[in-house]
């Protein structure tokens, strides 16, 4: 089903003239900060500095006219849960970035640094969509998570006080089924819907036009089950790769022995290395409207000439993850204890999973630009959506 036409929110009557639901940012920083009042009382008294904090930024929103961004503006107006500012918002199929002027990109062969600069840039100023919804989806998936365990793990304490060993055993597969099938069924299609949003949003800002989370978000939804066929085939061939290994492991190692663990280091390096040369087939299937195995075919046909470089960038960007994930932890685990480890993972893992998608688009650009000359199209619909040279 088709959404309804765009339409601009429409303005109040009179300054005063609110009426219904108005949540405003000040409304959610005062809730912020009675949540971590009670947060205080059960994981560490960091924090009492975080609702500080909370209560400070919320003090401001009240005494100065603080605004929410414009995309999350349309979104609360449209669900009717904010009055509108009387902002104007222009269309999306005509609105370019007003605040940027110069190219993400240059339009020619892009560097290491260029790429990963290029793709800061394009998530801290799309961050409402790039990474608010990854936000969303992995805070609503760990906050369900979080419910289940508690449920399983009252269930399992019913069990183990009034249950024989059978029945146990039955209650302990059945817990083991769930935890294991809930991820699956909650990953795949969000990593497609995550992959089809950020390669549109990435794809309109490099070519100037304005990333608005509604529009893109209802784009990367009707294409998230096409996509998730595709990452449903390359997870399956590293599925599968992986039961044949071991198969051929274990026979080694009761007919060779210990020696034959030498094997696996190799074999692992070459499945990885194959998954590598098909990471581009997500994006050419939603950039270039391609079926799953065409895009297979193309991503080896682009990767095989430029695996160097995939390599490269692939290297780099571990080295760089490992300390933002690793010394930010230890000190919030010190400080703000499990819970907020908790919750400094899944901030960190949306804008991680944004970044590194973006990236990903951006290694997709730089081949055809070396491939393909795809600088010249990128260059003509900068100029012709923001009107400057670019």
């Amino acid at each position: 089903m088709d959404p309804a036409p765009w339409q601009a929110p429409s303005q109040p009557t009179a300054p005063g003239a609110r009426t219904g639901r108005d949540l405003r940012p000040e409304h959610v920083l005062w809730a912020l900060t009675v949540l971590s009042a009670l947060a205080s009382f059960v994981s560490g008294f960091g924090w009492i500095l975080v609702v500080g904090v909370c209560a400070y930024f919320a003090w401001v929103a009240r005494t100065r006219p603080i605004l929410w961004p414009p995309d999350i503006e349309e979104l609360l107006v449209h669900y009717r849960l904010a009055q509108p500012t009387g902002r104007t918002i222009p269309p999306p199929k005509t609105a370019v970035a007003p605040a940027q002027v110069t190219p993400y990109i240059p339009f020619r062969p892009l560097t290491f640094g260029e790429m990963f600069g290029a793709a800061y840039k394009i998530v801290t100023r799309n961050a409402t969509t790039l990474v608010g919804i990854p936000l969303v989806i992995l805070g609503t998936f760990m906050f369900a998570m979080s419910v289940v365990a508690v449920v399983a793990m009252g269930l399992m304490t019913t069990i183990l006080l009034s249950a024989t060993l059978a029945s146990l055993g039955k209650a302990l597969m059945v817990v083991f089924v769930v935890f294991w099938l809930l991820p699956l069924v909650v990953a795949f299609p969000a990593d497609a819907l995550l992959i089809a949003l950020s390669v549109d949003a990435t794809d309109k800002a490099v070519r100037g036009q304005r990333v608005r989370l509604m529009e893109v978000f209802t784009t990367a939804r009707k294409r998230m089950f096409a996509v998730c066929r595709l990452t449903g085939a390359y997870y399956a061939w590293f599925i599968i790769t992986d039961i044949v290994v071991f198969g051929m492991l274990y026979v080694a190692l009761t007919s060779v022995g210990t020696a034959a663990l030498l094997l696996e280091i190799p074999i692992f390096i070459g499945i990885a290395g194959v998954g590598l040369m098909f990471s581009l087939s997500p994006i050419i299937l939603v950039v270039e409207g391609r079926g799953v195995v065409d895009s297979f075919r193309r991503a080896w046909a682009m990767a095989k000439m430029s695996w160097q470089r995939l390599m490269g960038i692939q290297l780099l960007w571990m080295v760089c993850v490992f300390p933002l994930l690793l010394i930010p932890g230890v000190i919030i685990a010190l400080t703000l204890g499990f819970l907020g480890i908790m919750i400094f993972y899944t901030v960190v893992f949306a804008a991680l999973i944004a970044y590194f998608r973006t990236l990903q688009m951006l290694i997709y650009t730089d081949l055809r630009i070396r491939q393909e000359r795809y600088d010249v199209e990128l260059s003509a619909a900068w100029t012709h959506n923001t009107g400057a040279a670019s």
